[in-house]
């Protein structure tokens, strides 16, 4: 597996001469894997391990077990403990988005301060595989079936072209050992569901199913990157600048072939979705003045063109409404209110209607 390792790394150029890499590394299996073939391969190598603190003693011995290991190969080791139920508590996130921001933060800052060139992530093709199916069961463009690149910007995935089997097959081999993550076993996660009960499914059609995979997922990234280069081109035809936005030719967007999918790359990165996309394609020759808006910006429909720009700030001014007060009036329009008490309870409903 060692020379599988050299040789995807070469051939994938994710590993210039002389660049130091920082490697992550949890303790698990998969990422003890990458540290025992990094050691091996005499790479300028150093250790990062995040306690992020969520399952108490586990976590400290984790911990404990990545330091003893970095000891032992003589390799540097980084170790930070992080308080991420208050960070998710005080950013509105879940955390699992705490985790990830907080160790993408620390690793950027690790980069900085000791310049590394990369970090590497012990992701490999089972991962790509419960990736793609994930993607697809919530709705995915071409970008979403790519799965999990090997190189993309600061982080390198050099276990890519294995799977989880050959992976527990060279840890057995060379008898390495590692921390189990009992949540990993636990199907109350979407991608835990799709490795346990989806893909052992899939496998019993396809027994080569990673493998499989890893030549679609070629065949995929470079469809896409032929795509982007398409996009490129069709928008600088399309779309033409103004003062406070821009504006997108009706008679072009009509001639392009999948108008819908070339107006939602244009629209999707300010808010609109793809529906929203398909409903101004179907109004291009409705009246003129038709409008859409996403959360921030608004795209009217003029006669020769579409035109998008910011929208204007929402106002966020509370109002209070007395119980005396069945009408409410306001500059654009008003709200008028009706009290029906339910004969079964004491709770007094309050209908709502328009002005």
């Amino acid at each position: 597996m060692l020379n599988q390792f050299l040789n995807f790394i070469s051939t994938k150029i994710l590993i210039r001469e002389e660049e130091k890499i920082l490697l992550a590394v949890s303790g698990g299996i998969d990422s003890m894997v990458m540290a025992h073939l990094f050691s091996r391969a005499s790479f300028p190598i150093a250790i990062a391990h995040c306690n992020f603190g969520l399952r108490g003693e586990e976590s400290d011995g984790d911990q404990q077990f990545v330091f003893s290991f970095a000891a032992n190969e003589h390799i540097p080791c980084h170790i930070k403990s992080f308080d991420t139920l208050g960070y998710a508590h005080e950013h509105g996130v879940s955390i699992q988005m705490a985790a990830r921001e907080l160790r993408r933060e620390w690793f950027e800052a690790l980069c900085q301060q000791e310049h590394y060139a990369s970090v590497a992530t012990a992701h490999h093709l089972n991962d790509a595989l419960e990736t793609v199916l994930f993607n697809l069961a919530k709705g995915t463009g071409i970008a979403g079936l790519k799965g999990i690149l090997p190189h993309h910007q600061r982080y390198i995935r050099p276990l890519m072209f294995a799977s989880r089997e050959m992976i527990e097959h060279y840890a057995r081999e060379q008898q390495l050992n590692w921390r189990e993550d009992k949540s990993n076993s636990t199907i109350k996660y979407h991608r835990n569901l799709i490795r346990h009960q989806v893909v052992p499914e899939l496998k019993k059609i396809n027994p080569s199913l990673e493998n499989t995979l890893a030549q679609s997922l070629e065949k995929i990234a470079a469809a896409e990157r032929i795509f982007r280069l398409a996009m490129e081109k069709l928008k600088k035809d399309l779309i033409t600048p103004n003062s406070d936005g821009f504006g997108i030719s009706k008679y072009q967007l009509q001639q392009c072939p999948e108008a819908t999918l070339v107006l939602f790359e244009i629209l999707e990165p300010l808010g609109f979705n793809y529906h929203q996309c398909r409903e101004i394609c179907q109004n291009l020759d409705s009246q003129p003045g038709t409008s859409f808006l996403s959360s921030t910006y608004r795209l009217i429909i003029d006669r020769e063109y579409v035109f998008v720009h910011a929208a204007s700030p929402k106002h966020s001014d509370e109002i209070t409404i007395v119980a005396e007060d069945l009408k409410l009036d306001w500059a654009v329009g008003g709200l008028v209110f009706e009290k029906s008490m339910c004969s079964r309870c004491v709770l007094t409903w309050i209908k709502i209607g328009y002005l």
